[in-house]
């Protein structure tokens, strides 16, 4: 924490004035003092730390003030003295709107207009569609001032979020709404029309706010309906991703009702839309479209539809030109081929259909080809290619320029790759010739944080502030390099060759620069110098010249660079272990005793998948940011990668196949382009990806969208990769209790790739083993006749026979090793402290299609209040550090609620307005992990809650054994009474992939079947229950045999088996009855 050192001077103006002990409210109207103490006030405040987070007790991390009076307040202060937009935007936290306004209107347009840039930025919204942090002051500000709307997409937004609101009543978009007093539609009225022009002036989507606000708007008749209509038919056609054009389908057709006549004058530009071939968006035009055109185009519209990605929408297209009379000859023979096809599909639906279509228009169907058309889409792997090598390019002030437009469109990712690297790199060689040219070519730098080095530097200050005292590697070597710009004759970590990687010899050579020059070497670009070189290739007795290392204060290194990269060639860091998932990294680096010295104020980053561009040689250990949670990073490390030497190992190989599931077309393009790149330099080597890594995750999700990126790096010529993962897919899915969700996808593509493959073999291309696919195989020999099960019988059929084994269910025999890991002696066996807390579950929210899980307690102490224990968007972080939960406290006298913590003393649960800060470490009463075992229960799907949040915390706790399976079993009989909103399917999702669980959370499986055979008709979770119990069932008898679980708690599987019917459920009950029920016996 840096201080202003006149901060303390500006605090006592601060209390000498009054603001110390006024309202909020009052702050646009509280004095400010002289001129004397404004400008020490102002002095004092502009710059520097209020405070920083740290240790308060042992066991528990906040706040430390600085200052000790009411920060809103003092902000307040700042933003009335007028203290820069940019400066006051970074003190403001939470501040009601309406007073911040009204304080930041008395300083005049100009300011306003400057704050106004500085609040609606992207950085201060809580989503994509969410008003930012201080927007409604912002919209205030330009409708009270009379102030020129702003062109800025990010201001528009949030006045529509916030004109919606107004409009309609819709706070989707604002987070807590109810501390927010929103404009009126009245006080938003006058400039309506102005704000709405500039909106269309932007171009922007009609999507989000922006449509909600649109359809609103047209139904409350501020917007005439055709131009309306005329807007979202202009935005679906040019968006870009399918996200929006789903969402505009349903705006044009259900908010707005658009009207038969009004859908075909626009046919023409339907048609190129229809032809993305988008399940919803086929939907909702095609069959309205085929029912109204005219004949002579029935054809063309019903062939874009016929091409949809989902067989809903293929089926909807089907029902529709069955229903129409004859279109014509021209039309019916332009679909006949299409109709054909479909007629020979696997769907029976679809058959039925496509025949019934051809029948009604007197055709019939063209006979299946017996051949299947090969096009050779299994490629002999490419050769691995030089890396070429690193070039700096024409060094001008126009190269700069681009070069900084390059980085400025990636935004806020990190620096890091080949386009940071030429970046940096011009900047030094364009510095050395002129640092006029130098400015020229930097200015109009954009609004991202690593761009404030910049900013600094062109203002002709330290571009690194001199109040921060340490930072990361990046940070430090771009600081220091614009700090030294014209001073050294170049970067010692410039790569020599695209993979960033730096060669002994480019590093001696660049070191030799700079003993002629007479400089020293600056401490971050030495760090990432080493890092970046393959000690194995260096010369360890190489002579080196003598040359200084300039540290971050100024100071200098003890040791010379020579003797630094002598050290460091005998003593490097390390590799660390590739993790398989991202829970498995570990972020800590060792810094090597060679470095000593070197570390200091620095660290390498805080998260491992941010070492990227640092390590070139590294490999996998440091891939666990390519996934596809975050596109726009993973674009531009799918780049990079595929600029490495070395053919991308398991996990970085499946991610790259991986990502390309990505929704925004820029950062499609970009992927798509690395994993062409990548194959046809030899870097995607056939059997190398492994599932076991995609997403990082530890668990198969999402691979009905995974096989579609699959199938597209087949059809360009990568099948030799592609095939094995599909059949690793049906591996893995026959290992699990039940087939993993896109199962069918994975062994359709396998049919339909077979021939190729075959031909692949037949002629030499591929290996005889490309045809033992066990997993396909084993899907084939398993009973019914699933769409997966009937794909798979049709590979096999056109297979040789092959005497391979087929992986088995999982349900080994009792690994006593295994057991004693995951079941130690005493896990779990911490008792329960009973609290008498009754509590109820019930789905809650304005939205219908998305409510939110609501826990309810009553605790005895407070018989009169209903606790609501706050839940959306909190990860129960307090829970796990303080053992307290957070509530609104509902009674007569606080209808509205009131902030509260829940917490046990020693004797009871207690309720208090603020956070118990007390040394002392509460213990977890009964409630507390009621209220987290709820929270497991959400649905997947859920926008407000991740089911993830309260799992990892019961894992937490679990670790730090503060709670054992006493509570669980309490905490389960007292939510079952709500299993119609809290699934026990859902809970046991842990347990499915985390047996290490079991000593604390059996009790979700005992319990909730236990209530289901007490019950007369069975619930539907029960499958999953007994599923989880199925794959975890020879750890769970041994638990039983050791006496740690209690043998009648498995009475449940019995009285499920003992029930009448022939339900899959009860099926399964049955056989594990024959196993339980013995042990049970022993009980």
């Amino acid at each position: 924490m840096t201080v202003n050192p006149r901060l303390h001077e500006a605090v006592e103006i601060f209390r000498e004035l009054g603001w110390d002990k006024a309202d909020v409210a009052d702050a646009p109207t509280l004095p400010l003092g002289t001129k004397e103490q404004q400008k020490a006030a102002v002095a004092g405040l502009k710059t520097g730390n209020w405070g920083e987070y740290g240790r308060i007790r042992s066991n528990y991390i906040g706040w430390i003030s600085a200052v000790n009076v009411n920060e809103t307040m003092l902000a307040l202060f700042a933003v009335r003295l007028g203290v820069t937009p940019p400066r006051a935007v970074s003190l403001l936290q939470y501040t009601d709107d309406v007073v911040l306004a009204r304080c930041v209107a008395q300083r005049g347009e100009a300011y306003a207009a400057t704050f106004i840039d500085e609040v609606c930025i992207p950085l201060l919204r809580a989503s994509e569609y969410s008003l930012s942090a201080h927007g409604e002051a912002a919209v205030r500000l330009v409708c009270e001032m009379g102030l020129p709307v702003p062109n800025k997409v990010g201001y528009l937004q949030d006045w529509s979020i916030v004109a919606l609101a107004a409009l309609t009543g819709d706070v989707a978009g604002i987070a807590w709404p109810e501390k927010h007093v929103l404009p009126t539609l009245e006080e938003l009225r006058p400039s309506f029309d102005q704000h709405w022009q500039a909106v269309l002036r932007s171009g922007v989507t009609m999507t989000g706010s922006f449509g909600k606000l649109l359809s609103a708007a047209v139904k409350a008749g501020l917007i005439e309906r055709d131009a309306g209509l005329e807007q979202f038919f202009m935005s679906l056609d040019a968006a870009a991703r399918p996200g929006d054009r789903k969402e505009l389908t349903s705006l044009i057709m259900n908010d707005i009702a658009v009207t038969d006549d009004e859908l075909v004058s626009r046919v023409d530009a339907l048609i190129s839309v229809l032809s993305h071939g988008e399940g919803p968006v086929v939907e909702g035009f095609g069959p309205r479209l085929i029912a109204n055109v005219a004949d002579d185009l029935v054809g063309e519209v019903a062939l874009a539809c016929l091409y949809a990605k989902t067989k809903k929408a293929v089926r909807h297209v089907l029902t529709a030109l069955k229903q129409r009379d004859f279109p014509g000859k021209p039309s019916a023979e332009l679909l006949y081929e299409r109709l054909s096809e479909l007629a020979q599909s696997p769907d029976k639906a679809t058959v039925k259909l496509a025949e019934a279509v051809l029948t009604h228009w007197n055709m019939s169907p063209a006979a299946p080809s017996d051949e299947p058309v090969i096009t050779g889409l299994w490629q002999p792997t490419p050769q691995l290619w030089d890396v070429p090598r690193f070039e700096v390019g024409e060094v001008t002030p126009e190269a700069l320029t681009e070069a900084l437009r390059v980085l400025k469109s990636r935004g806020d990712v990190v620096l890091f790759g080949l386009d940071a690297d030429r970046f940096l790199a011009l900047a030094v060689a364009l510095a050395n010739h002129s640092l006029d040219d130098t400015r020229r070519a930097l200015r109009g730098i954009s609004a991202v944080y690593w761009a404030d080095a910049v900013r600094n530097w062109l203002a002709d200050e330290p571009a690194r502030p001199r109040w921060r005292t340490g930072g990361s590697l990046w940070d430090m070597h771009l600081e220091g390099a614009l700090d030294h710009l014209g001073q050294i004759p170049c970067l010692l970590s410039q790569p020599s060759r695209v993979d960033l990687s730096v060669e002994f010899d480019d590093l001696v050579a660049s070191l030799e620069k700079y003993a002629a020059a007479g400089v020293p070497v600056l401490q971050a670009d030495l760090v990432l110098a080493l890092a970046r070189l393959d000690v194995t290739k260096a010369d360890a007795n190489a002579n080196l010249p003598e040359v200084p290392v300039k540290l971050l204060d100024g100071k200098q290194l003890v040791r010379s660079a020579a003797r630094v990269i002598t050290s460091y060639l005998k003593r490097p860091f390390v590799i660390p272990e590739a993790p398989s998932t991202l829970s498995d990294h570990d972020d800590s680096l060792v810094w090597p005793r060679s470095l000593v010295g070197l570390n200091r104020k620095m660290n390498l980053e805080n998260r491992i998948g941010a070492y990227f561009g640092v390590f070139p040689n590294w490999g996998d250990a440091l891939n666990v940011e390519l996934h596809r949670r975050d596109p726009h990073v993973a674009s531009i490390m799918a780049r990079q990668l595929a600029r490495s030497a070395k053919p991308l190992e398991r996990g970085a190989a499946v991610n790259l196949l991986a990502v390309q599931r990505h929704g925004r077309p820029e950062h499609a393009t970009e992927s798509a382009l690395a994993l062409q790149e990548a194959w046809e330099r030899g870097l995607m080597v056939p059997g190398v990806a492994d599932i076991n890594y995609l997403d990082w995750d530890g668990q198969l999700r999402n691979i009905g969208s995974f096989v579609e990126s699959l199938r597209e790096a087949a059809d360009r010529g990568m099948l030799s990769v592609v095939w094995p993962l599909l059949d690793d897919v049906l591996v893995a899915s026959a290992k699990t209790p039940r087939m993993l969700a896109g199962t069918a996808e994975a062994a359709q593509a396998m049919q339909d790739y077979v021939g190729e493959v075959l031909a692949a073999v037949s002629s030499g291309v591929a290996p005889a083993s490309a045809l033992e696919v066990p997993g396909v195989r084993a899907l084939a020999a398993r009973k019914g006749s699933s769409k997966a099960v009937d794909a798979a019988r049709g590979v096999v059929k056109q297979l040789p026979d092959r005497q391979v084994e087929p992986p088995q269910p999982a349900t080994p025999a009792l690994d006593v090793a295994l057991f004693e890991r995951i079941w130690p002696t005493a896990a779990g066996t911490k008792p329960n402290i009973p609290d008498g807390a009754t509590y109820s579950l019930r789905e809650a929210g304005s939205n219908t299609k998305q409510p939110h899980l609501q826990f309810d307690m009553v605790v005895p102490s407070y018989p009169a209040s209903v606790f609501e224990i706050e839940s959306l968007t909190r990860e129960f972080l307090e829970i796990r550090e303080e053992r307290q939960a957070s509530s609104k406290r509902v009674n007569q006298d606080e209808p509205e609620g009131k902030e509260s913590w829940l917490y046990w003393d020693g004797n009871a649960l207690v309720a208090d307005d603020s956070r118990n800060r007390s040394e002392a470490t509460p213990e977890l009463s009964d409630a507390l992990i009621a209220v987290l075992i709820a929270y497991t229960g959400v649905r997947a799907d859920n926008v407000h809650q991740k089911r993830e949040w309260a799992a990892e915390r019961l894992q937490e706790l679990a670790e730090k054994e503060a709670y054992g399976s006493a509570a669980v079993k309490a905490a389960t009989i007292g939510l079952l009474p709500y299993h119609e909103v809290w699934s026990p399917a859902r809970v046991v999702y842990t347990l499915e992939k985390q047996p290490e669980m079991l000593p604390f959370l059996w009790p979700t499986l005992s319990e909730p079947l236990w209530f289901a055979g007490n019950q007369e008709t069975v619930p539907t979770w029960v499958n999953r229950v007994l599923d989880v119990v199925t794959l975890h069932a020879e750890i769970l008898l041994e638990a039983t045999r050791r006496g740690y679980v209690p043998a009648n708690a498995w009475d449940g599987i019995g009285a499920l088996a003992a029930k009448k019917g022939s339900s899959a459920a009860l099926k399964k009950a049955r056989v594990l009855a024959k196993s339980f029920g013995t042990v049970t016996s022993l009980g």
